[in-house]
């Protein structure tokens, strides 16, 4: 394997004879395409493209290069292509890229009935797939890099809820990247833009389907009972029954995760795998048990591994899990926790190549991030993370009435009243994200790029300005 910006490539046959040869080798060549898309998207360069008239595709199974030096020196790779317009940015500038906005509740501007149902948006992979096709189109043509698939709320126990068999529901599931990837061609093929829109697979945490994911109160075994001497109902009286929850929630977290892993043809269209509003500390713990499982079982097969970021959630402002005692913890502790070496047995967990903020309103962004490089600075030998931005439009959702709220009036910084203007988060956000990728400790800077867009109640206009005022 090498290793280049993260990035692990897959193994591959060592002969013919393989037992496996012909899964191997299927993965193999869906895995470089998909990664060498994503490091040649990263320079405005369509890499499939470039294999088909070079009729370079046949040796693409024998590149075993590392795509850390081939983006350092892509002239080496491509003579004669001109790096400034490969990249198109400047070239000492860190990754950006553009996230969609909130794809269940553009849906639900089309129907109403999309996010009344266990799966949310989930529920259109059969009943209208045309819709969901149409959505993402709609955030390509923002100006959205990346699309994540319409999953979020995708698990077994949903599914059973609304009536669906384990067969069916697993159907669904694939079906997501499947909808995606078409949204992505009909785009290719419509814009004639060189670079490559990516996917991301979207996963919700356990709270979604309970809508707990703005309070993380969790039923046992995932959370304390409510017969719990703790006064708080996030919090475990002990560090024993703390554990046993992460574990649950971890083998909660691998079951949908391996069911994209066991269909190489849909694990190898995806680039990233996104978890978001995460509200629950021990959840990001369990996540990275659960994507150490799914890195083994990746390399075993011969898959390749994607990058993949965790996003916590911050309603008004802090995070709604709280220790014994009835301390808040700071987003410098979650920070600490989600990037530090950690493991059992002499054997260490996988941390994520990005760091989060999802469906939290914008004006808490700045604090929240400045919070995030100081856990950092406790990190020892840490690889710069990706910062992923991604908040809120502006609205409350009630989980009791399940209404979005229309904005408050709220007080600024300064202490004075500032209504919230629609039309200018696009705007808002692209200062907020420069300021915040720019962001240095001790002289060097936190993040290694940016992946910038919306959550719930952003529109594909939002995207478009966000698009315009960031990247131009």
């Amino acid at each position: 394997m090498s290793r280049g910006t993260g990035i692990v490539w897959g193994r591959y046959p060592a002969s013919p004879v393989d037992s496996n040869a012909g899964f191997h080798t299927l993965a193999a060549i869906s895995a470089i395409i998909r990664h060498f898309r994503l490091g040649a998207w990263m320079h405005g360069f369509n890499a499939p493209a470039y294999l088909r008239k070079s009729g370079k595709g046949a040796q693409a199974c024998q590149w075993h290069f590392s795509l850390g030096h081939a983006l350092a020196s892509p002239s080496a790779l491509f003579p004669g292509i001109d790096e400034e317009e490969m990249f198109g940015m400047d070239m000492g500038s860190n990754l950006c890229l553009i996230l969609d906005g909130g794809l269940g509740t553009t849906v639900e501007e089309l129907d109403s009935g999309a996010t009344q149902h266990p799966v949310w948006s989930g529920k259109l992979l059969n009943d209208d797939p045309e819709l969901l096709v149409k959505t993402h189109l709609r955030f390509l043509e923002a100006g959205a890099d990346v699309i994540e698939t319409a999953t979020y709320q995708s698990c077994f126990t949903a599914f059973a809820r609304a009536g669906y068999t384990q067969e069916e529901a697993r159907s669904s599931m694939l079906s997501a990247v499947t909808i995606a990837e078409r949204a992505i061609a009909q785009f290719e093929q419509s814009s004639g833009r060189r670079r490559r829109p990516l996917i991301a697979l979207s996963f919700g945490p356990y709270g979604a389907q309970i809508a707990q994911e703005y309070r993380g109160i969790y039923p046992p075994p995932y959370g304390p009972s409510l017969g719990s001497t703790s006064s708080h109902e996030t919090a475990f009286d002990t560090s024993k029954e703390e554990l046993a929850a992460e574990l649950a929630l971890a083998d909660w977290h691998f079951e949908p995760l391996r069911i994209f892993a066991d269909s190489p043809h849909h694990w190898n269209m995806v680039s990233f795998v996104a978890f978001e509003t995460i509200p629950l500390l021990r959840e990001g713990r369990a996540i990275r048990r659960a994507m150490e499982r799914l890195k083994e079982l990746t390399a075993e097969r011969g898959l390749a591994w994607p990058k993949w970021w965790i996003s916590f959630v911050y309603p008004k402002g802090t995070f709604p899990e709280v220790k014994p005692g009835g301390e808040q913890i700071l987003p410098s502790e979650i920070a600490r926790q989600m990037l530090e070496p950690s493991g059992e047995a002499g054997k260490y967990f996988s941390a994520p190549d990005g760091l989060g903020i999802n469906c939290t309103h914008m004006r808490f962004l700045h604090d929240i991030v400045l919070g995030y490089a100081d856990g950092l600075q406790q990190v020892s030998d840490l690889t710069l993370p990706i910062l992923v931005l991604y908040p809120d439009g502006g609205l409350e959702y009630d989980t009791k009435t399940k209404v979005w709220q229309a904005p408050h009036v709220h007080a600024d910084k300064a202490g004075g009243n500032q209504v919230e203007n629609k039309e200018s988060w696009g705007r808002m956000l692209a200062e907020e994200g420069r300021q915040c990728v720019l962001m240095t400790r001790s002289g060097r800077l936190v993040w290694s790029g940016i992946i910038i867009g919306g959550c719930c109640k952003t529109t594909p206009e939002d995207i478009g300005t966000l698009k315009q005022d960031y990247c131009y």
